[in-house]
C-alpha cells in the first residue's frame, strides 16, 4: 500500500480536510493532565450558573482524560464568578495561578448558561474560537462592521505559531462557534458560513466529536490503537539549514510519548538522507508529531512548526513545507506501519467493555459478543427503555398572581418536564399533565415514556404552568440532573425544595430496563420491523396556474404545507402571499428536517380582502410516504382543482432523502385521528 500526501504545517489543504477549532501550541500553555484540575466558586455565583458549570465540567470529564476537583487552592486553579457586565475567561490556555472565569445569564444577549460554560472552559483548556483561526477566511466571512465596537478585537485572527489544529476537521457544532449574530450591534450577522448549505445552530450544549478529538490530542489522552511496528524515515530536503534537528514524537494508546530526534547536516544544499530513520519498535501508536528545530539546545527555535499526523497502515510519503504557499524549503519523509501478523493482538487487551467477549474475525478485525443490555462495536453503550413516572407533590406553594388567567396567590399549576439526552446528543422531552390550582398534586402514576436508547443524561424539572405565553414557567423545586448513564432497575426519587427536612417535594420514579437493541435497518428505514421511513424532508412550491376565483375580488393566494410524522405530530409552514394574481410564482423551499415522516398535505389558500377569514382555493391533497423500498426520493406533482381537471393547479416538489436510522426507538403505538 502506498500513499502520497502533501502537507503544510501552517495551512490545511482543501483536498484533505477543512480546518476547525484549534488549540494552543506548546506544553507550557496546557494544564497538567496527570492530576486533577482544581476549581472553586466565588460566593456571588448564582445557583443556575453554578449548576451549568458543574454540568459542563462533567461533560469534559466524560469525553476526555481530564479530571476536575472542587476545592480552595492557592496554586493553579480555575475561579468561577458571575458578573452581569463581564463574561469572560481571563486567559486562553494555562498560564499559572488563578484563572478567572465569569458566567452570567445576561451575557452575550442571554446566551444559554450551559453553552457559555462549555465555551469558557474550552478557552481555559486552550481551545481558540473558530472565528479567530488564521485560516478562518477559507470557511467563514467576518463582517466587523456589524460587531459591537468594543468587541471587534475578538474577531482578530490569531497566528499559527501560537495555535495548532491537531489534524481536526471543521465542525459547525463545535462549542467554540457562536451563533452567527454573536455580539452584533444591529441584529445582522457578524459572520456567515461560506458554504451556504451549512448553518450554525443557536448554541452548543455538548462537546462535538471534533472538540473531543482536539482536546484528547492536545492532552495526549489514552485511546484505542492498532498494534504494529512503526518506523519513520527521512528521505530528502530542499534548502536545508546548515544544522537542524528533526524531532519525532509518537503517542501510544496509553498517552505515553516516545521521542526520538537527531541532528541532520546540510550536505550538499539538497541532501538525500540515507540511513536516517527512527524505529519506534512494536506498540499501539495513535499518531505522531514532527518538528524541525535549530541545533541550539539551550534556546531551541522551530524552523518548521510541529505538526500532527495520524498513522496509516503500509507505506505513506509526506512532503512538509516550511511556509504556506511556498515549498522552497521542505522536508520529505516516509512512515511505515506494519500490523502484527495473525490479528490475534486485536483481542489483547480485550477491547470489549462491560463483560463483552472478544473474537478475532480474521486479519486485524474483531467482533464483540455483548451481554444483555449493551451494544455497539465494543459493548460500550447501555441500551434500555427509559420511563419516568410522576407520582405526587407536596407543599408546592407558589405566588401565581402574575398569571393573567389565574391570579390565585400561592396556588400553583404544577407539571413535570423530563428531558433525556442520549449518546448522540439527541434530546427527547416529555411533559406530564398540568395539575390546576393544586399545591399538593397527585399525578396518579402518570408514565412519561422516553423510548429506548443509550441514555447519557436525564434532567427533571417541576414547573408552574403559566396561561400567558409571555410569562416564564418558574421552578417549584430545584431541577435535578443525572449526568451519568443510569443503572438498570427502578428507583424512587424525591426532588426536594430548598427548605430543610424535605417537607416540600415532588416524588418521581425512574425505570431503566435492558432491552435488545433494534435491528440494523436498510438506510432510510427504522423501527423494530424496519417499516418506518426515516429521512430529511424538503418541499418546494413553484407556481400556480389559473387558480379559481369566484369572489370577483383580487386573489391573494398562499400555500400551507403540513408534514406529519409517525407519532402523529404535525408541523406546518406557509409560503408568502402573492397579492392580486391567479398565476402566482413562489419558487420557495421549506426544510422540515430529519424525522420519521409519513405524509405531506398541501392546502392552497387565499387571504380574504374583507377580513372574514382565509378561503380555500384548491382541494387539500395529501401525499403519503409509503414504507416500501421503492418509494421515490424526489418527485414533482401538481395539486389540481379535481382529479380529472388539471388546467388549474399549483406545482410542487417533494424531496425525501434517506438517512441512517435514528438513535432513539419507540415501541409506543399511535392512532392518528
Amino acid at each position: 500500500m502506498m500513499k502520497v500526501i502533501l502537507l503544510y504545517p501552517l495551512v490545511c489543504l482543501v483536498v484533505l480536510r477543512i480546518c476547525s477549532a484549534a488549540g494552543v501550541r506548546g506544553s507550557h500553555k496546557k494544564w497538567d493532565a496527570d492530576k486533577p484540575i482544581r476549581y472553586s466558586f466565588d460566593k456571588d455565583v448564582i445557583p443556575s450558573a453554578k449548576d451549568s458549570i458543574v454540568a459542563a465540567l462533567e461533560r469534559f470529564e466524560r469525553d476526555t482524560c481530564l479530571e476536575f476537583k472542587e476545592g480552595k487552592s492557592s496554586g493553579n486553579h480555575i475561579f468561577f464568578t458571575s458578573k452581569k457586565s463581564e463574561c469572560y475567561s481571563a486567559r486562553v490556555g494555562f498560564r499559572g495561578g488563578r484563572h478567572i472565569v465569569s458566567v452570567h445569564p445576561y451575557c452575550y444577549g442571554g446566551y444559554p448558561l450551559l453553552s457559555q460554560a462549555l465555551y469558557q472552559l474550552g478557552k481555559v483548556l486552550g481551545m481558540v474560537e473558530t472565528h479567530s483561526r488564521p485560516d478562518r477566511d477559507d470557511h467563514i466571512s467576518v463582517n466587523k462592521s456589524n460587531v459591537l465596537v468594543r468587541f471587534r478585537s475578538l474577531f482578530s485572527k490569531v497566528r499559527w505559531s501560537d495555535y495548532a489544529d491537531e489534524g481536526v476537521g471543521f465542525d459547525r457544532n463545535s462549542i467554540m462557534i457562536f451563533e452567527q449574530r454573536f455580539l452584533s450591534r444591529n441584529g445582522k450577522k457578524t459572520f456567515a458560513m461560506k458554504n451556504s448549505a451549512v448553518s450554525r445552530p443557536a448554541a452548543s450544549k455538548w462537546l462535538s466529536k471534533s472538540d473531543v478529538k482536539l482536546l484528547n490530542r492536545m492532552y495526549d489522552c489514552p485511546a484505542k490503537a492498532e498494534k504494529g511496528r512503526f518506523i519513520f524515515r527521512l528521505k530528502r530536503a530542499r534548502n536545508w539549514p546548515a544544522r537542524a534537528r528533526v524531532k519525532v514524537t509518537a503517542v501510544d494508546s496509553k498517552g505515553k510519548r516516545h521521542v526520538k530526534q537527531m541532528t541532520v547536516k546540510r550536505d550538499p544544499n539538497t541532501p538525500r538522507f540515507f540511513g536516517y530513520k527512527f524505529d519506534f519498535g512494536k506498540g499501539r501508536f495513535q499518531y505522531f508529531r514532527v518538528a524541525v528545530l535549530n541545533n541550539d539546545i539551550a534556546n531551541p527555535q522551530q524552523i518548521f512548526l510541529e505538526q500532527l499526523y495520524t498513522i496509516s497502515e503500509g507505506d505513506t510519503y509526506f512532503l512538509l513545507c516550511q511556509a504556506p504557499g511556498s515549498c522552497n524549503t521542505n522536508l520529505r519523509f516516509k512512515t511505515e506501519f506494519k500490523p502484527l501478523p495473525g490479528g490475534g493482538s486485536r483481542c489483547d487487551p480485550n477491547p470489549c467493555k462491560n463483560g463483552g467477549e472478544c473474537k478475532v474475525a480474521g486479519g486485524s478485525s474483531y467482533t464483540c459478543k455483548c451481554l444483555a443490555g449493551f451494544y455497539r462495536q465494543n459493548c460500550e453503550l447501555m441500551w434500555g427503555e427509559l420511563i419516568v413516572t410522576a407520582v405526587r407533590g407536596q407543599n408546592l406553594d407558589h405566588d401565581d398572581s402574575d398569571d393573567v388567567l389565574d391570579r390565585r396567590v400561592n396556588i400553583p399549576d404544577p407539571y413535570v418536564q423530563v428531558t433525556a439526552t442520549n449518546f448522540n446528543n439527541t434530546e427527547v422531552v416529555r411533559k406530564s399533565r398540568v395539575e390546576r390550582n393544586n399545591a399538593n398534586p397527585d399525578w396518579k402514576g402518570e408514565r412519561l415514556y422516553l423510548g429506548m436508547s443509550s441514555w447519557q443524561e436525564i434532567e427533571v424539572k417541576v414547573l408552574d404552568f403559566e396561561s400567558d405565553p409571555g410569562n416564564v414557567h418558574e421552578h417549584l423545586v430545584p431541577r435535578r440532573r443525572f449526568h451519568r448513564t443510569p443503572s438498570y432497575g427502578e428507583s424512587t426519587i424525591l426532588l426536594c425544595g430548598s427548605n430543610p427536612g424535605c417537607t416540600r417535594f415532588v416524588e418521581i420514579k425512574l425505570s431503566f430496563k435492558p432491552v435488545a437493541p433494534p435491528p440494523i435497518c436498510p438506510v432510510g428505514f427504522t423501527g423494530f420491523n424496519c417499516d418506518i421511513p426515516f429521512g430529511v424532508l424538503d418541499v418546494k412550491i413553484f407556481k400556480g396556474v389559473g387558480l379559481p376565483n369566484d369572489s370577483g375580488n383580487p386573489l391573494n393566494p398562499f400555500v400551507v404545507i403540513t408534514a406529519k410524522n409517525e407519532r402523529c405530530l404535525q408541523f406546518s409552514k406557509e409560503t408568502s402571499t402573492k397579492f392580486g394574481t391567479t398565476n402566482p410564482v413562489w419558487d420557495e423551499s421549506f426544510q422540515f428536517g430529519k424525522e420519521t415522516w409519513t405524509s405531506v398535505a398541501i392546502n392552497v389558500m387565499a387571504e380574504d380582502v374583507l377580513g372574514d377569514g382565509d378561503i380555500q382555493v384548491l382541494p387539500t391533497q395529501e401525499f403519503f410516504i409509503k414504507p416500501v423500498p421503492e418509494f421515490k426520493i424526489v418527485f414533482r406533482r401538481r395539486v389540481c382543482i379535481s382529479p380529472r381537471n388539471c388546467t388549474q393547479y399549483v406545482e410542487i416538489e417533494i424531496s425525501y432523502k434517506e438517512r441512517l436510522q435514528p438513535d432513539v426507538v419507540s415501541d409506543q403505538l399511535y392512532a392518528c385521528a
